[in-house]
């Protein structure tokens, strides 16, 4: 638990607690927990608002500790803020998991064998090189106490990242979807998707909660026929076939001395700037699809080249095209802006709550441009429509917070 506040008009955060939970998970336990940490302290009547991810858990809890008394600025789901970074994670796993989840559907129908996490042998044989497995992304310089000539140590990229980053043993987002997948956003995610396109209410004046919503946003979606919806659907998988490939390579190098080895010679070969490093998408890493696509666009010349150049590592079924990176590019084009949000809210010292309504107004007003833009082809803007929906979801829930209205 942090709090958050003012002190001469200076914003302060501090970490409160660290509570130790062998209790059920739930709402009853948490706000006992909470309230007890708070009374502790004796802050229980300056706690104004609470920050939490969108978990069902944290929603049923707010009205339970508002219920217990002592608390006179706290009026339960209406001092509730939802937290951004949750929200922007949201929104790239509507755009991308119908990507990667139509990816399997597609290699069965052309029979082909399934891209997944566990590779070759030399993947996952142990290795003595295995412990550091380049350690670039943890920001580490060496490749554990081999000769750095041989093994090109004064290369290693500096990425300078959270120590805590993840480990060797992370799975990975897009070839392991099934292990990755969180049931608490899957089921919000398909309950925001199923429904309606509508804006949410504008929170541009104090009375604007008295207005009716407005009318549905413009949407590429129709009634598909069935051989329609069998065509996007092969072109979603197609899609998703490529950020698997994107994934198996960066997981690849990142474990194959060998591999890592000829990696950096065809980066050097290019002259590429550094880092050279080909992230991997992990599940605990919210924005990390984003950055590895984005990483393989920079290094787009190499990944080509050592694809092309070593059929011994990258098999046929592995192998990306030149062609793809314009399907990287549009991704970007989408995913980009939450990673952007993500970043703000998540690193920078102290987010303003008024920061967060803009950053509605901005991502909408991204995903509209791209959702009718009719010379796009209909993935992108349907992709495009997904992220939308999620964004009015939430952007339309921020209205029952009063601590927005009096931001803006």
């Amino acid at each position: 638990i942090t709090v958050n506040y003012q002190e001469k008009g200076e914003a302060k955060r501090h970490l409160l607690d660290m509570l130790p939970f062998l209790a059920a998970h739930d709402s009853k336990n948490m706000s006992k927990a909470v309230y007890q940490s708070i009374e502790r302290v004796g802050i229980t009547d300056r706690v104004w608002n609470i920050v939490t991810d969108n978990a069902s858990e944290n929603s049923a809890m707010l009205p339970l500790l508002s219920a217990m008394g002592g608390m006179p600025r706290f009026r339960g789901k209406a001092s509730q803020v939802r937290c951004m970074a949750h929200i922007c994670n949201l929104v790239s796993q509507a755009v991308a998991n119908t990507f990667i989840k139509a990816a399997s559907s597609v290699q069965t129908k052309k029979h082909q064998e399934l891209i997944d996490d566990l590779t070759d042998e030399e993947d996952t044989a142990p290795d003595e090189d295995h412990s550091s497995s380049d350690e670039e992304e943890e920001g580490n310089s060496a490749e554990g106490t081999m000769n750095a000539e041989q093994y090109d140590i004064g290369d290693d990229d500096d990425e300078h990242v959270d120590v805590l980053d993840e480990s060797d043993h992370a799975i990975s987002s897009a070839l392991c979807p099934e292990l990755a997948a969180n049931s608490n956003d899957e089921e919000e995610l398909r309950e925001i998707l199923s429904g309606p396109s509508t804006r949410p209410r504008s929170l541009h004046t104090p009375t604007s909660s008295q207005a009716g919503p407005s009318s549905s946003a413009p949407s590429v979606s129709h009634t598909a026929t069935a051989a329609e919806q069998e065509e996007q659907e092969m072109r979603n998988g197609e899609v998703g076939l490529q950020i698997k490939k994107l994934a198996w390579l960066s997981r690849k190098i990142h474990f194959s001395p060998s591999a890592r080895r000829i990696w950096k010679r065809e980066c050097r070969k290019w002259e590429l700037e550094k880092p050279w490093t080909l992230l991997r998408d992990v599940a605990t890493r919210w924005d990390s699809t984003q950055r590895m696509i984005a990483r393989g666009v920079d290094l787009w010349k190499a990944v080509i080249s050592f694809t092309e150049n070593n059929p011994k590592i990258v098999e046929e079924k592995h192998r990306l095209r030149r062609t793809d990176k314009a399907t990287f590019d549009s991704l970007l084009s989408i995913l980009t802006p939450m990673a952007k949000a993500t970043s703000k809210f998540s690193y920078k010292v102290r987010p303003m709550i008024g920061e967060v309504v803009g950053m509605f107004e901005r991502l909408d007003t991204i995903f509209a441009n791209i959702e009718t833009d009719t010379n796009r082809p209909a993935a992108w803007r349907e992709a495009a429509e997904r992220g939308r929906k999620v964004v009015s979801k939430y952007y339309g829930l921020s209205e029952q917070t009063e601590v927005y209205s009096l931001a803006v």
